[in-house]
Parts: C-alpha cells; structure tokens; sequence
C-alpha cells in the first residue's frame, strides 16, 4: 500500500526521525496546482457532458451559436469558455508549491555550488539582485533543497514578474550570475526539514 502523511511546519521534523525508524523514505509532493486541477475538472466535464441525452440537445442550439458568435466564431475558444464556466473556473490564481496559499509563487534558487545556510540566499536577493528590503520582508518560509545547491521560497505573485525580471539581469552579468538561477517550478525539489529561523533571514 502507499502511506500519505500530511504534516505541518511545527512537525516537519519529525519528518527524518520516522524515515531513519521506519528505513524508508518519503517523497515529498507539493501542493495540488491551480492548472493540475483544472485539467482533472475539465475531464470530468467532458464526462458530464457525454452523458447529455440526444433529445436535449435542440434546445440549447440557439444558446450556443450566440456564445459561438461571442467568441468571433471560435469554437475552441466558446468550449473552454464553457467548460471552465461549469467547473467553477473564472480566473487562474497562483498557489504556493509549500503551502497552497492562493496568491503565491513559489521560487526555486538553483546555483553549481553548495549552499550551506539560507542566508547565502538572502544575501543573494539583497546584494546582488538589490531587492528593496519592501520586498524580501514578503518572502517567506525559506527552504534549502536536500542537496544543498538551493532553495525554495514564496514571494507574492504579485511581485515575482519584478523579482525575476532582477534575477534575469544579473544572470545577464557573468560575474553576478555565474552558475546561479532563480526560476518558478512546476514541482518541488527534495527539500531539507525546515528550521523556522523568522520569514526574513539574514
């Protein structure tokens, strides 16, 4: 069988002390993506609407040329409008990888040597990406990744077009951004239990 565990911030550690007693170890699977789920809803809706009777479908024909007429004839376009309507998908927020909170992104900060201390990170954000100190005050829940050559943290979605556009210049510049990169992953890496040191290192 498969064992799910969920666990919260205060007991992440006990995360390695039951995988040394119970010699296995466990993958860790971040929060369910806005995207990931509208594709499963989508699916599920088309199940739904197979399951429409032939007989009905003559008095929804008017209705749908006038969608079809508002989408300039698409009818790609008017079927996922329609699709994402009955799955209750009005708009695409942004949700954290750590945590699922809406109206956050997770970052991933990658370099090609070892990163022993979070605080190499925040130096990072503060002195070569000059981050104002505005904004390192709203990341959050910094996190090494297991192999010790990165990160992971939430910023507002908000403000990371302006924190990767930063990180994006510095790469520019080969001796700030030398075998460093900060991107926004799809997945978690393997990260290192956290120690909670306060929201904003250094």
């Amino acid at each position: 069988g498969t064992c799910v565990t969920l666990v919260t911030r205060k007991m992440e550690y006990m995360v390695p002390i039951i995988e040394a007693k119970g010699r296995f170890k466990y993958e860790r699977i971040g929060a369910p993506q806005p995207a990931e789920m509208a594709r499963i809803a989508a699916d599920r809706a088309i199940e739904m609407v197979q399951e429409v009777e032939a007989n009905v479908i003559p008095f929804f024909k008017e209705a749908a040329a006038k969608l079809l007429d508002s989408c300039d004839g698409d009818a790609e376009v008017a079927l996922a409008r329609a699709l994402a309507k009955i799955t209750g998908y009005k708009e695409m927020r942004a949700r954290s990888l750590l945590t699922a909170h809406d109206d956050c992104t997770t970052l991933l900060f990658a370099a090609d040597h070892t990163i022993e201390y979070a605080g190499a990170v925040w130096g990072y954000l503060r002195k070569v990406l000059r981050l104002e100190e505005s904004v390192c005050e709203q990341i959050k829940r910094m996190t090494l990744t297991a192999d010790n050559k990165g990160a992971v943290f939430d910023a507002p979605s908000e403000l990371v077009p302006q924190i990767l556009k930063a990180a994006e210049a510095a790469c520019a510049d080969k001796d700030k951004g030398k075998g460093i990169s900060l991107t926004a992953p799809t997945a978690l890496p393997e990260l290192k239990p956290r120690e909670d040191a306060g929201s904003s290192g250094g």
